[in-house]
């Protein structure tokens, strides 16, 4: 199919579904290490993997350094997919500052700090499950394809709420209601001054089921 024909996706839900589908058939992520895609945003991604000591961990019964190097490489991927790039990794630098117990949980979190035409460049934090800095990670991906159905750049589901509920009626909404409310206790402020010192509880009825409590203290 040629890529100009294909519709790209504009639902950020469908995009983050359509980038799990890429990667369900790659079986080192999801049949042997079992690396999970948590949240797919546009140049942000974050993934993690429930490491299991009969199979992540090394002959002294620590988990081993390619591991997580795996799961590192693994955001690389997800993250440079976000934006609708194939990519390869160019280099791949980790600065490990502690390990994980065998058995718990391991996050990474990447975010794209430079998109070229040539090349991606991310940045990404390893975390234990105290979230705990467990690595810093910057890579350096060779673009060599594109996935046509997923634009360059998006935005999240509020922008979308945003979008479909243009702003500027919103604004006059909240300014129409802001002017009612104030008008409204103005108006018993004065009733209150008007009565003998005691305290006063106002009830103010609004349209459909909200209702509106004042609660004056004149002298």
């Amino acid at each position: 199919m040629n890529e100009e024909t294909v519709k790209q996706l504009k639902d950020p839900r469908e995009i983050a579904e359509h980038i799990r589908d890429i990667y369900k058939p790659n079986h080192f992520m999801s049949d042997y290490f079992h690396i999970h895609i948590d949240e797919i945003r546009c140049g942000e991604v974050t993934v993690s993997l429930d490491t299991v000591p009969e199979k992540h961990t090394n002959h002294r019964g620590v988990l081993h350094g390619g591991t997580l190097v795996a799961l590192a490489d693994a955001v690389t991927g997800v993250t440079s997919a976000s934006v609708g790039e194939v990519v390869v990794t160019a280099s791949l630098t980790m600065n490990f500052i502690r390990n994980a117990r065998p058995g718990s949980k391991l996050r990474v979190k990447g975010h794209i700090n430079h998109h070229g035409r040539s090349t991606i460049v991310i940045e990404a934090v390893m975390l234990d499950e105290k979230d705990r800095l467990m690595a810093n990670i910057l890579a350096t991906m060779m673009i060599v394809d594109h996935f046509p159905q997923i634009p360059r750049k998006w935005m999240g589901v509020l922008f979308l709420i945003f979008n479909s509920f243009p702003l500027w009626y919103a604004l006059i909404i909240i300014v129409a209601y802001f002017f009612h409310f104030r008008n409204q206790i103005r108006r018993f402020q004065n009733i209150g001054r008007s009565i003998p010192a005691c305290k006063y509880q106002f009830h103010l009825r609004l349209s459909g089921s909200e209702n509106f409590f004042c609660i004056l203290f004149c002298r």
